[in-house]
């Protein structure tokens, strides 16, 4: 299981836990790291974060400079943060 969009996981969902945390920084427009690769947001790299440390059904949604992130009951009980 992995990540889902919004509207899904709230349908199949009903209990969870619900987190949200201010991404406020910006990257400055065609800022590039060392390797001229183009620079992540900060929603992008929580989103890429999420992927590899949860493990059951969870979603976010950015809202102005907030992330909102739902995480099924079940992983709740199983992840280790």
């Amino acid at each position: 299981m992995a990540k889902k969009s919004w509207d899904s996981f709230v349908k199949a969902h009903t209990k969870c836990a619900s987190v949200s945390t201010a991404i406020g920084f910006k990257v400055g427009q065609g800022s590039l790291d060392p390797e001229r690769r183009k620079l992540p947001s900060g929603y992008g790299m929580l989103t890429k974060a999420l992927k590899q440390v949860l493990k059951n059904d969870w979603t976010i949604r950015k809202v102005g400079k907030v992330a909102q992130i739902l995480i099924s009951d079940a992983g709740i009980r199983n992840e280790r943060f």
